[in-house]
């Protein structure tokens, strides 16, 4: 399990640095979240992170519109699953 990304073992996917990277680390089984944002295409206005999401506004430089992109992952142990409530 990886708690941190150097920059180059995200060079492995992006050698060219075109990616903007993003990632919440991995706790205990729950694996994290890695995105990556491909700057010739999108601008990122604005960036939040929580405990369990990645949040980000984008410009898309092609298509003259604004993204709103929130990637949530759900706990794996049992003691947080009350951040889900359903």
């Amino acid at each position: 399990m990886i708690a941190d990304y150097s920059d180059s073992l995200l060079r492995i996917f992006d050698g060219n640095k075109d990616y903007l990277w993003m990632w919440n680390p991995a706790k205990g089984k729950s694996g994290g979240i890695l995105v990556g944002i491909l700057l010739e295409r999108f601008d990122v206005g604005s960036f939040t992170q929580g405990e369990f999401m990645l949040k980000m506004n984008l410009w898309d430089k092609e298509l003259k519109l604004k993204w709103n992109v929130i990637v949530v992952y759900g706990a794996a142990q049992e003691d947080k699953k009350n951040f889900f409530p359903y």
